[in-house]
């Protein structure tokens, strides 16, 4: 309020959007039932391992693959388009591993988003660093460079210099 922004959430999964109407926000909060991803549609959620988390994935998981939900997804730049916006001041991606597909879209459609905060999944099986350096490499040819590493080395901040 103090500042006049508007913070718009992207969440699907049925969980989280119990857990925000038992939430008083700020009417500037505004939560929208769609995934980020790198293509608009549907796309199938799987829940984690714990059921005590109501985080889900894209990435495929075996041991819960019976309990996955099929839920819509949209491309940020879709996202940003039918939301009025020209340009994004702060971008924060926590996307259980979805966040590769998407910074490549990103990039790919020249959103003009000033800062990206990313949680890198690359500790999930089937990732590895590999994908999390070549994200890193291709947001700095973009003209985005680090500001910050958390101790854990999952979460960077991005500043566009450009």
């Amino acid at each position: 309020r103090h500042y006049g922004l508007r913070v718009f959430a992207f969440d699907p999964t049925p969980e989280v959007a119990i857990w925000i109407a038992g939430r008083k926000l700020p009417e500037q909060f505004q939560l929208q039932p769609y995934g980020l991803a790198d293509h608009d549609g549907e796309a199938l959620f799987s829940p984690n391992t714990n059921p005590r988390e109501v985080s889900h994935t894209l990435l495929t998981r075996s041991e819960t693959a019976d309990r996955a939900v099929r839920l819509p997804v949209r491309r940020l730049p879709t996202l940003a388009r039918a939301n009025g916006h020209r340009r994004i001041d702060l971008l924060k991606l926590d996307v259980e591993g979805a966040e590769y597909a998407a910074l490549r879209d990103l990039l790919a459609a020249n959103l003009q988003v000033q800062q990206i905060l990313v949680e890198f999944h690359h500790r999930f099986r089937g990732i590895g660093r590999g994908p999390t350096i070549e994200a890193i490499r291709s947001l700095n040819a973009h003209e985005y460079g680090v500001f910050h590493i958390s101790a854990s080395g999952r979460e960077y901040g991005f500043l566009r210099h450009a």
